[in-house]
């Protein structure tokens, strides 16, 4: 869905999780979600949010995509996944779909 509150279901790779849409503000072109079980993903989080905004650019736009997370303890630093990396695909993917 989309309205504050909706679930929908990720799947990535044989994990399958659900996020929660907790924030859309269509006039500041901005989305935030959670997720609801980190334990259910292939990441090791305790905790996950994210930001996403979209801001004019001359003829264009740029998007600012951010994060946030808990490790589960005892999660050595370089286990942290790449979250950059996907967040690029993701914005790419969408830019490919204009």
């Amino acid at each position: 869905g989309n309205t504050v509150g909706s679930l929908r279901t990720i799947k990535a790779g044989p994990a399958e999780f659900e996020e929660r849409l907790v924030l859309l503000d269509e006039e500041k072109m901005a989305f935030a979600y959670e997720i609801l079980d980190c334990s259910k993903t292939p990441f090791p989080l305790s905790t996950y949010g994210s930001k996403c905004y979209v801001m004019q650019d001359g003829e264009g736009c740029s998007v600012t995509w951010t994060g946030w997370y808990d490790l589960v303890e005892g999660t050595a630093d370089d286990a942290v996944p790449d979250f950059t990396g996907l967040y690029t695909g993701f914005i790419n993917s969408a830019a490919e779909g204009l």
